[in-house]
């Protein structure tokens, strides 16, 4: 239907990345993909609080089920994800989401996600993207992916327009901290790294070896 959210690219480009932030986007992908550290330059990352708060939220989610599972997928149509309960194990990811210009580090850490895309399938894991903020930010990060690896993500991406999922997990903090998840098959959180800088993401490495531990 013509009212409905469309999460297809925009002719319009994305917020044009500094000089500093597009020698890095390679980099980036390496490291959201191998967990390399180099040092990158030209782009503030923000700190969230520091360790002891992030180790906090990590524990505050562990062995318990999500505390928010409806999100609204492109379509426009709710998606509940304890409606998936009991089948394969997940990985969810909460970007930084859109707070005036795409962050540099969300689009880095989509394209490695979405590269890594057959491994994930090959074993059974299910990944899906959490953008939170406004429906109509969404085309601008789908054409920043584009810009680092050619193709829109091929993963689920769902919005979280209310921050509702967000807050309800703790990690709020001007939009949202970088979050990834594991979700077991009984819909259980069984590993959870919170960023505690905007740049701070897990790597598709670790993402890959730690939700393995459920596959049946």
């Amino acid at each position: 239907p013509a009212d409905e959210p469309s999460l297809s690219p925009s002719p319009v480009q994305p917020a044009v990345w500094t000089t500093g932030q597009e020698a890095n986007a390679a980099l980036l992908v390496r490291r959201y993909t191998t967990g390399e550290t180099e040092l990158m330059v030209g782009y503030d990352d923000g700190s969230f609080g520091g360790t002891s708060t992030a180790d906090r939220q990590k524990l505050d989610l562990l062995g318990k089920p999500l505390p928010a599972t409806r999100f609204l997928a492109a379509d426009g149509k709710v998606v509940d994800l304890k409606e998936r309960s009991g089948k394969r194990p997940a990985v969810l990811v909460f970007l930084r989401g859109f707070s005036g210009q795409v962050c540099l580090y969300c689009a880095a850490q989509t394209s490695a996600l979405s590269n890594a895309m057959p491994r994930f399938v090959d074993k059974g894991i299910d990944v899906y993207l959490v953008y939170p903020g406004p429906v109509d930010a969404v085309p601008a990060f789908i054409q920043a992916v584009r810009s680092l690896r050619k193709e829109p993500p091929p993963m689920p991406v769902f919005l979280d327009v209310s921050l509702l999922a967000v807050r309800a997990l703790g990690i709020e903090d001007n939009l949202s901290k970088p979050t990834s998840l594991i979700i077991d098959p009984a819909g259980q959180v069984r590993w959870a790294y919170v960023g505690k800088t905007i740049a701070d993401r897990p790597a598709v490495s670790d993402l890959l070896r730690e939700a393995g531990k459920y596959v049946k």
